[in-house]
């Protein structure tokens, strides 16, 4: 079957061929195999390096990979991908948490320089409660990240679910 152009057919299932190939390809390869762009374009008909639909298929692929197989991929600049071994899948994942962590950093500046003048009141509170809600969530993954050991459900004081929902929807008077 070959491959349309970008924007040529409508009723093509490009994408779903595109993720059918890539997992085949993926599927049957070993830890620690190196799969370059050369052998996806190979397989796919187009380069995930050069061809943005081809990328999002090898990386759906990839998390669908993980999922079936338990298998990780990862990304070597410029080469093509790495099917890593499980002993590594641990420090992946420190490397993204970190990624994330780094994002969420960036998206509490965002949320905290605001030129404020032009706001409405209904824009300030939705801009307010989002720099809490991301406060909150880089401020509880850095205090769990600097637990020696993750504390007992009994350790923890969280009140229940609707004491924290009516805690974060009741208005304060006053």
């Amino acid at each position: 079957m070959d491959i349309l152009r970008a924007h040529d057919g409508t009723k093509f299932p490009l994408s779903e061929v595109l993720f059918i190939r890539a997992l085949e390809r993926l599927r049957n390869e070993p830890y620690d195999a190196l799969i370059t762009y050369d052998d996806f374009a190979q397989a796919l008909s187009l380069s995930p390096e050069k061809d943005e639909r081809a990328r999002r298929a090898v990386l759906r692929a990839g998390k669908t990979l993980l999922r079936e197989c338990q298998k990780k991929i990862v990304c070597v600049r410029t080469v093509g991908y790495r099917i890593v071994k499980p002993n590594e899948q641990a420090a992946v994942s420190n490397t993204e948490r970190a990624r994330a962590r780094r994002m969420m950093r960036r998206a509490l500046q965002t949320v905290t320089y605001v030129h404020m003048a032009d706001l409405t009141a209904e824009e300030m509170a939705k801009l307010l409660l989002e720099q809490a809600r991301v406060g909150l969530q880089l401020a509880m993954c850095t205090r769990i990240e600097r637990a020696k050991e993750i504390p007992t459900r009994q350790m923890l004081k969280i009140p229940p679910t609707q004491e924290l929902l009516k805690f974060m929807t009741t208005k304060k008077t006053g």
